[in-house]
């Protein structure tokens, strides 16, 4: 599947973008070996691609049977500074790659039962009830998982404090939902960030526990993902960790912009490419065989579109049919000044995640380019089950 052609361009850039508007048990631990030809084939692409797009970094992965047959990187962590070269376990931007995660979280929630996907709004938020429209107050989270809860793309971004604060967010919240928009109606398809904020605050308040530590207990550690935080992956100031960058004329640039922290649930996670692959593997198990998080029954219900018209999104995943007999996940992820892709085929339990530390303008290409090329290589599919 290419993103570039399977959505109208105003829906593919809400998807690939976060806020231009804002200027299971863990799987086995065997599941995670590189395969030494492939990681050199791998690494020979990331090389050209780089070189051929003039990008300062990239890593990707491909997955094969549900596991990791190639993790590999290549170029800088801030352009210009050759001393200081990416590694498979620096952590990287994911943008609004993160949604598949938020969204999984509900899953391992309504696995436990402390949530349904028929939980609403008015149910979870009930202190910001009198301050949102009223049609907003059954409003259930599977709608606003699936952008069709007739919330706005961005909200209003000038509220953002600079903090992940339950004040903050649920201003926001409240602020955004004080009337519906007359453009939208409930069921229409609109992509919102604004809307993975409300999710987030309505799974705090099912379970008592601030959205951060939530998702690093009852997601990240659970498969590992030890590289997982939010904002910029690098400190300020230092190269500890890979840049964003984008191009002013001619020149490439380096910055540690990201949006602000509140706008964590929908897209400011970073983590390694290795541990991003712990997370896309447990959607090609779909038998629930290497974790006890999801039961395949919630799994399916995550990969599944809601109805209605426009763009087949499942909760937190774009979703087409796969040629050959299953169904494909997908995703893009970017703050401006990283893009993050991945194609999952769940069916054939095979996937290729990619992420530059560059603009989407200038990454988007590349990125295509190292999914096409590893797919061609003929060695990270099984034929479809």
């Amino acid at each position: 599947m290419n993103l570039n052609s399977r959505c109208n361009p105003v829906v593919r850039k809400k998807i690939l973008i976060i806020a231009w508007a804002t200027i299971c048990g863990c799987a086995n631990a065997d599941a995670f070996q590189d395969s030494g030809d492939q990681s050199v084939l791998v690494t020979e692409i990331l090389q050209d691609v780089i070189s051929k797009h003039e990008l300062p970094g990239i890593a990707a992965a491909a997955l094969k049977n549900g596991k990791l047959i190639a993790a590999e990187v290549a170029g800088v962590r801030k352009w210009g500074v050759e001393d200081k070269k990416i590694t498979v376990n620096d952590k990287l931007h994911l943008g609004s790659c993160s949604k598949a995660m938020t969204a999984t979280l509900v899953g391992v929630l309504v696995k436990q039962e402390k949530m349904t996907w028929s939980d609403t709004i008015g149910q979870r938020l009930p202190g910001i009830k009198d301050k949102i429209d009223p049609v907003y107050h059954d409003m259930t989270i599977w709608q606003i998982l699936t952008h069709r809860a007739a919330i706005n793309s961005l909200g209003p971004f000038r509220l953002n404090k600079g903090v992940n604060t339950k004040e903050n967010r649920l201003e926001i919240i409240s602020k955004g939902l004080a009337k519906k928009p007359d453009n939208l109606e409930i069921g229409q398809f609109e992509y919102s960030n604004l809307g993975y904020i409300v999710v987030a605050m309505m799974a705090e308040s099912a379970t008592g526990t601030k959205w951060e530590s939530l998702i690093q207990q009852e997601l990240f550690g659970p498969l590992g993902m030890t590289t997982a935080g939010f904002g910029p992956p690098s400190t300020a100031g230092n190269i500890d960790q890979p840049w964003g960058h984008g191009r002013n004329s001619s020149q490439i640039f380096s910055n540690q912009f990201d949006n602000p922290p509140s706008l964590a649930p929908a897209g400011t996670i970073h983590c390694s490419i290795v541990d991003w692959a712990k997370f896309v593997a447990l959607h090609l198990d779909l038998e629930c065989n290497n974790h006890d998080l999801l039961t395949p029954e919630i799994l399916k219900k995550l990969h599944t579109p809601a109805d209605g018209p426009g763009t087949s999104y499942a909760a937190g995943w774009l979703v087409e049919n796969d040629p050959q007999g299953s169904y494909e996940i997908a995703h893009e992820g970017s703050n401006v000044f990283w893009l993050s892709t991945v194609m999952a085929y769940p069916g054939r339990r095979a996937a290729i995640l990619v992420v530059s530390n560059m603009n989407p303008l200038e990454a988007n290409e590349a990125n295509h380019e190292v999914i096409k090329r590893i797919k061609d290589l003929d060695l990270w599919v099984d034929s479809a089950k």
